[in-house]
């Protein structure tokens, strides 16, 4: 049995209102006076954790939000320039400029047959024709026997000849382009389903069975977030309809399992440390390299998902090690020319091997913070290389950093063990730690300049 999803904008919203800066009036304890508190801005590992006991994940997080600053006056659209942003809006921006090198391959549609010319065009009729009812409701009636025998060729073409038969103007064109694009569903013609059933919508918005079957286009051709969104336009229609609920949370499953999806979410879920890292960097440039030691399956699902699906929570030691872009570069071009037998990745999500000339392009922008993550996948260690926006109002939310206190005795021995494992094989000017779950990030444990000053950047072979 599915179990339904319970992340709303509603929920949304009242966590907005509780981040928001405020000073509160409570009574003290033996209740003769009042105390002031003052609740300041969540800081982002806070948001995250928070956002996931209410069962959003990055991409419902990213809906919902997206739909209250469009509902929201121009004064209160969660521009973060505003001083009254919270550090949920600041996630939003941060959010909003991730983006993963190389656009994995997300869509498992299935490739469509050619629909007949005779079946391309259905216009309905320009002018009403004498009879033209008689026409298309014998039309309609066959269609729908033809439909409950599950004979969806026939079907189709009795729909077709009913809305050529229709003039353009009746209400009837609503029903009609949806059976049709019910019976076209069901022969493969996924697009031109997907067309007449967003025709449906057109003429009759406010018929929750025209957003369904958009909803059911959409999520055969793959495009899971577009068909949640339409069945929750549906849901609008017919709130207390639980359907809606299990149909989204359906799609949302099918969409979570995308490794591409799956990928998003591990960005997410380490988001804080990794702008906490790239801020400590103090530069505008360079890479934060996560080596992931875990199953990017378990590692992308969602926490609270984990928990409803009676699951235990995956285990991980991550090691984070900030590098420039000469360190970083010579770092992939050394892996790339002999690649460590594991822990690190030299392909991407689909198993193609990466180019040094597509990784310096991406990592280049201003205002990003640059990541490459080393996780399981398939059977074998993959790399992910994405970057999330970190500007100023996306910096303020960062919670502040206190470095761990330097190592008692030399690093040289464990700044080796990296370059032997390929981890990074250019030592990191900075190295740190965190396990999962639940772990604090201990960075830097080594800081090179501190530390190793005048250690030699990219290690010889052996």
């Amino acid at each position: 049995m599915l179990l339904l999803m319970t992340a709303t904008t509603a929920d949304l919203e009242k966590f907005i209102k509780q981040a928001t800066p405020r000073v509160e009036d409570v009574r003290s304890v033996d209740r003769t006076d009042f105390i002031r508190r003052e609740h300041g801005h969540l800081n982002f590992r806070e948001v995250v954790n928070s956002l996931d006991a209410l069962e959003f994940s990055v991409d419902s997080f990213r809906r919902c939000m997206t739909e209250i600053c469009k509902n929201s006056s121009p004064a209160d659209a969660g521009d973060t320039s505003k001083s009254e942003a919270t550090a949920v809006h600041g996630l939003l921006r941060a959010v909003d400029g991730l983006s993963l090198q190389g656009s994995p391959s997300s869509s498992s549609a299935k490739k469509e047959p050619k629909l007949d010319d005779d079946m391309q065009d259905c216009t309905p009729a320009a002018q009403a024709k004498e009879g033209w009812q008689e026409i298309a409701s014998e039309a309609k009636a066959a269609g729908g026997e033809c439909l409950k025998s599950k004979d969806f060729a026939t079907a189709l073409k009795h729909y077709t000849a009913a809305i050529r038969a229709t003039p353009a103007e009746d209400e009837s064109l609503s029903a009609l382009f949806s059976n049709r694009s019910a019976a076209l569903l069901q022969l493969g013609y996924c697009t031109a389903a997907l067309a007449d059933a967003r025709r449906c919508v057109e003429l009759k918005p406010e018929w929750p069975k025209g957003h369904f079957r958009v909803g059911c286009c959409l999520s055969e051709l793959a495009r899971f977030q577009e068909a949640v969104a339409a069945f929750c336009e549906g849901q609008k229609l017919e709130p207390t309809n639980k359907d809606w609920e299990r149909k989204i949370e359906a799609t949302e499953r099918l969409h979570g399992a995308l490794p591409s999806v799956q990928a998003r979410q591990l960005a997410w879920y380490l988001l804080p440390e990794v702008l906490q890292a790239w801020v400590r960097s103090g530069s505008s440039s360079g890479i934060v390299h996560v080596q992931v030691n875990g199953e990017l399956q378990e590692l992308g699902t969602p926490k609270w998902q984990l928990i409803r699906d009676k699951k235990e929570l995956p285990k991980a030691q991550l090691r984070y090690a900030y590098l420039d872009d000469k360190g970083y570069m010579a770092n992939l071009a050394a892996n790339l020319q002999k690649p460590p037998s594991e822990g690190v990745g030299t392909v991407d999500l689909d198993g193609q091997p990466l180019k040094i000339a597509d990784v310096r392009s991406f990592i280049s922008g201003a205002n990003f913070a640059n990541f490459h993550f080393d996780v399981r996948h398939g059977g074998k260690m993959v790399a992910i290389i994405g970057r999330i926006a970190c500007d100023d109002e996306v910096r303020r939310f960062v919670p502040p950093h206190k470095d761990p206190a330097p190592p008692k005795g030399s690093v040289e021995g464990v700044l080796q063990v990296q370059a032997r494992s390929g981890f990074p094989k250019a030592l990191p000017k900075l190295l740190g730690f965190q396990a999962l779950p639940g772990g604090d990030l201990n960075f830097p444990v080594v800081d090179l300049d501190r530390d190793a000053p005048g250690a030699v950047p990219v290690a010889k072979e052996a």
